[in-house]
């Protein structure tokens, strides 16, 4: 009987250790769990954050194209835009020119190399007088504002045909307006400087008179 006493302490005991180690191991095993529960669930938030990244990369992707298309689209119309532009100088630029003198209701073709700022002038009674402000430059009588220069040539209207102007010179240019118009070229060279110069100017004068219309 005593020696069966003595062994129901250390059978207890060894109950209580097992007990003990099996709740450690529970709670180990729960701890594990826990433990795999919230790194799996920080994993899926990793990857659904992964997969929303992947999401606005693609559509951050498909705005950059649809951009650049529109950039190339804005960049093909600013070309036509631009060769259109250069269309419509270049067409500018071929279209007549006109020197107009409204006080008679005409206007003047203007030749190749004038321009209306180069054409300079003064009227006398039904008279103009040309010159240009290159020949001009050169001073004294080929200055339009000399009395009684007549540089680079002259024209007149009359109402009545006058045989006095076919004879003193003048050659008739045209009839527009119930006038006569008569041209008559420079009797000489206005300056010994650059006569070369005078002689393009007046032949450019002269296409210009004969390039007369009603305005």
């Amino acid at each position: 009987m005593e020696g069966s006493d003595l062994t129901k302490p250390k059978s207890r005991k060894g109950k209580i250790a097992i007990i003990g180690l099996s709740i450690a191991v529970v709670l180990v095993i729960g701890s594990l769990v826990t433990l795999y529960l919230v790194g799996n669930n920080k994993l899926n938030d990793t990857k659904n954050n992964l997969n929303e990244s992947k999401k606005q990369l693609a559509d951050s992707e498909a705005q950059l194209k649809n951009v650049k298309a529109q950039l190339n689209a804005s960049t093909q119309q600013i070309a036509t835009l631009q060769q259109e532009i250069e269309t419509l100088q270049k067409a500018a630029d071929q279209a007549p020119q006109y020197f107009t003198f409204d006080d008679w209701g005409v206007k003047f073709l203007l030749p190749s190399g004038l321009t209306s700022a180069q054409v300079q002038y003064n009227t006398s009674s039904n008279t103009i007088n040309f010159t240009t402000a290159d020949v001009a430059a050169l001073g004294g009588s080929c200055r339009i504002s000399v009395a009684n220069s007549i540089p680079l040539g002259s024209i007149v209207r009359t109402q009545n045909w006058d045989d006095a102007y076919s004879n003193d010179g003048w050659v008739s240019v045209n009839y527009l307006n119930g006038y006569y118009y008569f041209y008559k070229s420079p009797s000489g060279n206005c300056s010994s400087t650059n006569t070369s110069l005078q002689t393009r100017d007046s032949a450019k004068i002269r296409n210009l008179i004969f390039g007369i219309m009603v305005s």
